[in-house]
């Protein structure tokens, strides 16, 4: 993945620099030094040889490829043909760092899931495999050595129950840890996976934040392409293009085929409710009846924005998944100690 902190920062510069009156050619050579990514050094030669050979600076963009995001590239078309390329600039130096941000908080949000269940995954596998057998073994020791009695008497079934339980919720954490890891290496090695978006956006706690940040994502490029004079077919075409969110993509493709089919957008969207959940559909329709939909594509991307970011929020949806966790922690803990104790009273009792 390519720094989205330079590349903001391209432009940005750009912005600046067209606005002082240097052409796209002048300001990616005078940029060129300044940027620390190779990736992206290279990217800006191949864009200024483009721009030397007399192609704008949106249809630069799309010869050098992936490297720009399919929503900029159709904000600077954009703004070349309404005159505005700076502010065009702006606005995409601003989507990027406002994905960035997002993605952030999305991240800072997942370790605290992910910590507590290493935390319950350790403590839960020591209480029943190491502190257990190692405290019931002691007393049966003792036992053998004072009353000099038959050590090999079964123990009562409760204490045998209460051993499994501990064994099998230590075996559940454990899982559900291993689990967590995977989907993380996954997330690593296969980010782009349609079948792993949609497992995680159906995770209890987690799902739900995953959800809104697709929602965003999609109200905010829309609303962006639209304020900036882009067509809406040919917004929909830019969000269809981004393979890092393949449900976003396939959500925006279904919008896309409802118009040409010439139907609203929302009936292409009834069939990805992962992305577009059915209360906002009928916000949706009632702007598409109204022609607001600009409007109301921003007032969502607000919205969906301000509650993702607010980390606060998001950790109080894991807060009883986790406080869940660390109970039965908690009670594994409380069995460990007293189960050695209860067994040495039942000794206590057989020697009277």
């Amino acid at each position: 993945m390519h720094a989205y902190d330079d590349l903001e920062i391209i432009l940005a510069e750009l912005a600046h620099l067209d606005a002082a009156g240097l052409n796209a050619e002048e300001g990616i050579a005078a940029l060129r030094e300044r940027i620390r990514s190779r990736p992206l050094r290279q990217a800006l030669d191949e864009l200024e040889e483009n721009c030397r050979c007399g192609l704008t600076l949106g249809q630069a963009m799309a010869r050098v490829g992936g490297i720009f995001h399919p929503v900029i590239r159709g904000l600077v078309v954009a703004g070349e043909k309404s005159g505005d390329l700076a502010g065009a600039l702006v606005k995409s130096a601003s989507f990027l760092a406002m994905r960035r941000s997002v993605l952030s908080a999305l991240r800072t949000a997942g370790l605290y899931p992910f910590a507590v269940l290493t935390v319950g995954a350790i403590v839960s596998v020591l209480l029943a495999f190491f502190i257990l057998p190692h405290q019931w073994a002691l007393v049966e020791k003792m036992h053998l050595q004072i009353w000099r009695t038959d050590h090999t008497q079964s123990p009562h079934s409760a204490f045998v129950a209460a051993s499994i339980a501990i064994r099998a919720s230590a075996l559940l954490i454990c899982a559900l840890w291993l689990a967590a890891v995977v989907l993380a290496l996954l997330m690593l090695k296969a980010p782009h996976q349609p079948l792993l978006h949609r497992v995680i956006a159906r995770l209890p706690g987690f799902g739900p934040v995953v959800r809104r940040y697709f929602l965003f994502h999609f109200a905010s490029v829309l609303e962006m392409q639209l304020s900036r004079g882009v067509p809406l077919t040919q917004a929909l075409d830019a969000l269809a293009d981004d393979a890092s969110l393949p449900l976003v993509a396939e959500a925006a493709r279904c919008a896309r085929n409802s118009l040409e089919l010439g139907a609203p957008m929302s009936n292409g969207l009834v069939l990805t409710p992962i992305v577009f959940p059915p209360q906002e559909l009928w916000f949706l329709r009632h702007a598409e009846r109204y022609e607001h939909v600009p409007r109301y594509f921003a007032e969502l991307a607000n919205k969906t924005a301000a509650e993702i970011r607010t980390i606060e929020r998001l950790i109080l949806r894991f807060e009883p998944l986790a406080i869940g966790l660390l109970s039965i922690v908690v009670a594994m803990f409380l069995v460990s100690v007293f189960l050695p104790i209860s067994r040495w009273y039942q000794f206590i009792s057989l020697g009277e």
